[in-house]
């Protein structure tokens, strides 16, 4: 009986819906498609409810022996985001002296300016950085997001300068620790360079130019060498400002006349170096190579002690430091 019944009922729904396909014959294609598309939310919503409860699986990683790219992104409301320091780099391996008011990132150290000497130039003095070979882990495309404004950096609130010193003042914020060299170390150690404590203004025509070229050229000696060590910032001519940016009300940001890198690795045991000073200002390709000419500006450690008043490679042997520090590389690597 119950059987009969079924089959009764089946008659009955297969002639309504012929029906009610029949009354809306016209409009079968919309039907049709709210149809399919009603599937497919069914269908997500399944694969959802599915999903939710199976357990969990990541993508296999990148393994790299002593990598150490940072990946987690972890980001703060504003400033800067968490610097979780790197215990095997040696950013100021050989120590630079005088060490004013200093901030460590996980990507360089910075030595600021303070007021001791009544003249506060509100720019870093030095910064030092450890860079290593590319990481192989290191993300493809895209660098990582940067701030908005560049970090006013509240433990130095009273030395650093305000990102508004540098609007339209015809001046770059130059970095002294490149962006995409700490972007291997991570998304935020690139971050955390855009800080007014990591740059001096900067011509951007130099900025973008010979020092960006020597920028790139650190990196290729970082891959080529396995590690390098850098020492930058600003000099002064007769170690006297000449010129400041900033407008009435703002913080007086001191314009360096020149500006330095020292470039140190290890062959073995053995220091090798190179001490760079740019005057600060364009500075054209050669003509014929096409290419930036950095042996013209090679110098010695010395005479950037000279020009600054920083004393480097304090932690070497008095003899060896005062060795190293005249040479004059006679090539650029």
């Amino acid at each position: 009986m119950k059987s009969i019944i079924n089959k009764l009922l089946v008659t009955i729904l297969i002639g309504v819906i012929g029906f009610v396909a029949y009354s809306n014959k016209d409009k079968l294609p919309e039907i049709a498609e709210r149809t399919k598309t009603r599937a497919i939310e069914v269908s997500e919503s399944v694969s959802t409810a599915i999903n939710k409860n199976s357990p969990k699986t990541t993508p296999n990683k990148v393994v790299q022996e002593e990598s150490n790219y940072e990946t987690t992104d972890k980001r703060l409301p504003s400033g800067y985001k968490p610097i979780i320091l790197t215990e095997s780099y040696e950013h100021d391996k050989w120590t630079t002296e005088p060490q004013e008011l200093v901030r460590e990132f996980r990507a360089y150290i910075v030595s600021f300016d303070d007021n001791e000497d009544g003249l506060l130039t509100r720019n870093p003095d030095w910064v030092a950085y450890e860079m290593r070979a590319k990481p192989a882990n290191m993300p493809v495309g895209k660098a990582p997001d940067r701030p908005s404004t560049w970090i006013e950096d509240d433990k130095y609130k009273d030395e650093a300068p305000h990102d508004k010193s540098y609007k339209h003042s015809g001046f770059s914020r130059g970095h002294l620790c490149m962006k995409s060299i700490a972007w291997r170390l991570g998304a935020n150690a690139d971050w955390n360079t855009h800080t007014t404590i990591n740059a001096s203004p900067q011509v951007q025509k130099f900025n973008a130019g010979i020092w960006l070229d020597m920028e790139e050229k650190t990196k290729d000696w970082a891959d080529d060498y396995g590690r390098i060590w850098i020492i930058c910032g600003g000099a002064y001519q007769d170690k006297k400002p000449s010129l400041w940016i900033g407008d009435k009300g703002e913080e007086k940001v001191a314009v360096p006349d020149f500006f330095y890198k020292i470039i140190i690795r290890l062959d073995g045991e053995e220091l090798k170096t190179m001490a760079f000073m740019y005057p600060h200002k364009p500075v054209s390709k050669s003509p014929t190579t096409k290419k930036y000419f950095h042996a013209r500006y090679l110098t010695s450690i010395n005479d950037i002690e000279d020009s600054t008043g920083l004393d480097f490679l304090t932690k070497l042997e008095d003899e060896k430091e005062e060795e190293l520090e005249a040479l004059i590389a006679t090539e650029v690597w």
